[in-house]
This record gives C-alpha cells, sequence and structure tokens, in this order.
C-alpha cells in the first residue's frame, strides 16, 4: 500500500469519526430538547390539573390543599400589584370599565370610550428598579453561562479535529523522513 493511500485511508478514517461525533453530539442535543419538551408538557399538566383544581375549589378547598389555595390566591394578588407596577413604570394604565391598556396621558379609553381617571406619572420606586437592574443582570449572566457551556463543547470538537489533523501531519511528516 503507498504512502497516499495511507495517507488517505487516515484523512477518510479521521474525517469519519469527526462526522459521527458532529452527529452524536447533534442526536444528542436533540434527544435533551425532546426530554425538555416532554417535561414541559407533564409540567404543564401538572399546573393544568391546579388549576382546575383552584378554580372549582378555591372557596372550600379540602383541607391538605387550603393552604396551597391561600398561597395561590395572595401570589395572584402580588402579581396583579406588580402588573400595576409595571404599567405605571411603561407610563399605562388600566381602563376601569373594559381592562384595556390605555397610555396615562389619555383622556378616554380607545377600545371602549370610558374615561379615564386622572393618574400622575410617577417614577419607580428605588428598590424596585434595583430589584429589575438585579434580575436583568441573572438573566445576563446565564445567557453568558450558556453560551460559555455551548462554546466549550464547541471548542472540544475543535480540540479533537486539531489532534487528528496533528496526527495526520505527524505521519506524512515520518513517511517523508523514511523515505529520505
Amino acid at each position: 500500500m503507498g504512502f497516499f493511500d495511507k495517507l488517505s485511508d487516515i484523512v477518510s478514517t479521521t474525517g469519519k469519526e469527526l462526522n459521527k461525533k458532529a452527529k452524536d453530539l447533534v442526536s444528542t442535543s436533540k434527544l435533551e430538547s425532546q426530554i425538555s419538551l416532554e417535561e414541559e408538557k407533564i409540567h404543564n399538566i401538572y399546573v393544568q390539573i391546579g388549576t382546575e383544581y383552584y378554580e372549582q375549589y378555591k372557596e372550600d378547598p379540602v383541607n391538605p390543599f387550603a393552604r396551597l389555595c391561600e398561597q395561590i390566591t395572595a401570589s395572584r394578588e402580588t402579581i396583579e400589584e406588580l402588573k400595576k407596577e409595571v404599567e405605571r413604570l411603561k407610563g399605562l394604565q388600566r381602563c376601569p370599565s373594559c381592562g384595556a391598556s390605555v397610555s396615562i396621558e389619555a383622556a378616554f379609553c380607545p377600545s371602549c370610550g370610558t374615561k379615564m381617571p386622572e393618574a400622575k406619572k410617577e417614577s419607580a420606586p428605588e428598590d424596585m428598579k434595583d430589584d429589575v437592574k438585579e434580575k436583568a443582570e441573572e438573566l445576563k449572566e446565564k445567557a453568558e453561562d450558556a453560551v460559555e457551556n455551548l462554546g466549550e463543547k464547541a471548542g472540544e470538537v475543535a480540540e479533537q479535529i486539531k489532534e487528528k489533523a496533528e496526527d495526520a501531519v505527524d505521519y506524512v511528516k515520518e513517511k517523508l523522513d523514511s523515505e529520505e
């Protein structure tokens, strides 16, 4: 078998190995994505069961669920207050008649025509601004971590390719040296 035939075999084998590793990586990612989707489906079904139970028994919950129903009610009230605060920060208010989101400067609701109450435009409290900044920073860090993890995986594959290429170059050098 000639030198170029062996070189061709090495390059071909290396290419096949790298192709298989890339396919395995893609397949693994697809499977992990499918697993996440199925877990999300299960979570959504749990949420649906809980929502339906809460809506049906919120006025008279069965003992083990009474505490949880109270927590849901308290959380819903908190969410409504937070939504109002977000709208206020955005310069919006809710129409008392139809619930549409309306500019704080509007005299009438563009959806139903109801006269809007006069509202004061205020700035967000400092502690709320700090909370928003903190959450934004957390999201930024999570995104950076995800990019870094993806970069690490790509780096590992690139390192494997580099090693295979170096092996091929070393082999070629050895053959050339032995022929001299």
